[in-house]
């Protein structure tokens, strides 16, 4: 799963599923969280990302 792909999964939410924002923030973190930590990347361009 790349950049693409996890904003249109948090728009997804946000829009069609009309999570709260906080939820929503707080997905990116745990996203970004497993991919810094876990997997040792980073995601360029994604708000939040390092």
């Amino acid at each position: 799963m790349g950049v693409p792909e996890i904003e249109a999964l948090l728009l997804y939410w946000a829009t069609e599923r009309q999570v709260a924002a906080s939820t929503g923030n707080q997905a990116l973190n745990a996203i970004c969280c497993l991919y810094c930590e876990v997997r040792a990347e980073h995601f360029v361009g994604l708000v939040g990302g390092s």
